[in-house]
């Protein structure tokens, strides 16, 4: 389905929560999504909260910056 991608056997999902058995949507917007795979201090994330991210980001997986006028599906191709 659109705006999910798999990983290792599971799902993940931007902007909502799910189980087995119900689906909680975000209610509200959401701006600017980055995915790390590497913990990052309360410092390392207030240093870049309002800042563009250029593609050399150690550790930075995936980033959506929903810059867009209206609302697009997206894939997890549609990161870096």
């Amino acid at each position: 389905p659109a705006g999910y991608a798999s990983a290792a056997g599971g799902w993940f999902t931007l902007g909502a929560y799910h189980d087995a058995n119900e689906y909680y949507p975000l209610n509200g917007m959401q701006d600017d999504t980055r995915l790390w795979n590497v913990a990052r201090s309360a410092q390392q994330i207030q240093s870049s909260y309002c800042s563009v991210l250029g593609h050399k980001n150690h550790g930075l997986l995936a980033y959506w910056r929903f810059e867009e006028v209206r609302p697009i599906a997206l894939t997890i191709a549609s990161c870096l």
